[in-house]
C-alpha cells in the first residue's frame, strides 16, 4: 500500500504513522524489495477488488478532463519558481500503446511529487515529470497527479479521524476502506493497475496474520511473522515448488 508519509507539507500524527507502519509500510517494503522481476504471480487477495467492465473514461487518450482546463495552458514550462529540489522525481512513462503507464512505479512518481514539492510548486514538478510524454499522455499524467494529491489528503483526514487498528479484522476493514477510496479517486481499473499488486500482498499478509497461533501477540509481531511466511511462500513459487 503506497501512502506517502514523508511529505513536508502534510505532517502525519505519531499514532497514524504507527497504523501505516503495520499495514502500509510492511507491504511497501515487500513489494519494492521483491519487485516486478521477482517471479511468480502476486498472491490472491481475499479483500474485494472491483473488476471494471470497461476502461475508466479519464485514462483514455484525447478525452478532456477537468485538469486539462485547469493546467492545459501550463504544459510548456515549469513556471517562475520551478520545482523544489528536495530529491529527484522518477519521470512518468508510457506503455506499449503510448498511453500513460499505470503501475507501482507510477505510484512511486506520484509519491515523490507530493513529498518533493510545496503546494504552490506541485503542478510545476508534475509537468516536469511528464515533459517527455506525448501530449495526450501528459494530460493523463497531470490529471493523475491531481487525483493522487486529493487522494493523499483524503487518506490523511480519514486516518486522523479513525482509531488505530487493534485486531487483524480491523486491519482487513482498513484495507477494504482504502480500496473504496482508491476506486473513488482513480476509478476501478486505474486503482487496480496502480495498487492491485500491493493490495494483494497486503491481503495475503493479513490472511497469514489470522492464521498466527499466537493470537495475543502484538500486531507488529504477528505482522513480522506473516512477512517471514510470505517470503517463504514467494521463494517456493520462484523455485518451482508451488
Amino acid at each position: 500500500m503506497v501512502i506517502s508519509i514523508t511529505s513536508r507539507r502534510r505532517p502525519w500524527t505519531r499514532w497514524a504513522l504507527a497504523l501505516l507502519a503495520v499495514v502500509g509500510l510492511l507491504t511497501l517494503v515487500l513489494v519494492r524489495w521483491l519487485g516486478p522481476d521477482s517471479g511468480g504471480s502476486p498472491p490472491a487477495a481475499n479483500a474485494p477488488v472491483a473488476q471494471p467492465a470497461a476502461a475508466d473514461r479519464w485514462i483514455q487518450p484525447g478525452v478532456p478532463t477537468p485538469a486539462q482546463d485547469a493546467m492545459g495552458t501550463g504544459l510548456q514550462g515549469l513556471g517562475e519558481d520551478g520545482p523544489v529540489r528536495i530529491g529527484t522525481v522518477k519521470p512518468f512513462r508510457t506503455d506499449a500503446s503510448g498511453a500513460l503507464a499505470l503501475d507501482a512505479d507510477t505510484v512511486v512518481t506520484l509519491e515523490q511529487l507530493v513529498a518533493f514539492s510545496t503546494p504552490e510548486q506541485f503542478n510545476a514538478l508534475a509537468r516536469e515529470a511528464a515533459a517527455n510524454l506525448p501530449p495526450p499522455a501528459q494530460v493523463q499524467a497531470l490529471d493523475l497527479a491531481q487525483r493522487f494529491d486529493r487522494y493523499q489528503e483524503a487518506v490523511r483526514q480519514r486516518i486522523q479521524s479513525a482509531q488505530s487498528p487493534t485486531t487483524v479484522d480491523d486491519m482487513a476493514r482498513d484495507l477494504q476502506a482504502l480500496q473504496v477510496m482508491r476506486h473513488d479517486h482513480f476509478g476501478a481499473q486505474a486503482a487496480l493497475q496502480l495498487f492491485g499488486d500491493q493490495e494483494a500482498v497486503t491481503a495475503r499478509l493479513i490472511e497469514l496474520m489470522t492464521q498466527d497461533t499466537q493470537v495475543d501477540a502484538p500486531l507488529q509481531e504477528r505482522a513480522m511473522r506473516a512477512q517471514a511466511r510470505f517470503l517463504v511462500e514467494r521463494d517456493g513459487r520462484n523455485s518451482g515448488g508451488g
